[in-house]
């Protein structure tokens, strides 16, 4: 039986919540692996990017990110726009203020939302010779808080697509 096969036929049994931990896979000895802990304050978010970024670690960064709402298209997109930033020189990361007034300019058109309340944004240069515009190559990513915890915002529509 293939390990997929296998982890469906548990996802089966386990219920919802234990069906990710199992889909995700076992630490050894057959326990359930520890939970991820996310960050809390500014410091600790831009350091999970950073290691998330220099260690080329998706899951870490598949945890941070809300995916409320995203299609599978859209966590394809989101998953490789995350690894391209992968293994580049990074000048500086920095977490800023998000101007309210982008999200509900976005959101008043009526086609996309934030799948969650976004209050800052992190920014991370790459140590990268400047774009065709004289600016340094630069990934944003939208934040907001889940309780105490940071997590990454997407744009999501405000209706599913077809055939998703």
């Amino acid at each position: 039986m293939s390990e997929s096969s296998v982890c469906r036929t548990r996802s089966r049994r386990l219920g919802p919540v234990l069906a990710l931990a199992a889909w995700t896979g076992l630490a050894g000895g057959g326990a359930l692996a520890a939970p991820v802990v996310l960050p809390t304050t500014g410091d600790q978010l831009v350091g999970t990017v950073r290691a998330a970024l220099e260690q080329r670690d998706l899951a870490a960064f598949e945890e941070l990110v809300n995916w409320d709402g995203a299609s599978k298209m859209r966590r394809r997109v989101v998953s490789y726009q995350l690894r391209y930033g992968f293994g580049r020189p990074i000048r500086s990361i920095s977490l800023e203020p998000f101007p309210v007034e982008e999200v509900e300019a976005m959101e008043a058109q009526g086609r996309f939302r934030a799948n969650m309340p976004i209050s800052e944004q992190v920014r991370v240069v790459f140590d990268e010779p400047d774009n065709q515009y004289g600016k340094p190559p630069t990934a944003v990513f939208l934040v907001g808080r889940e309780g105490e915890a940071y997590r990454i915002a997407l744009v999501v529509p405000t209706q599913r697509p077809r055939g998703d």
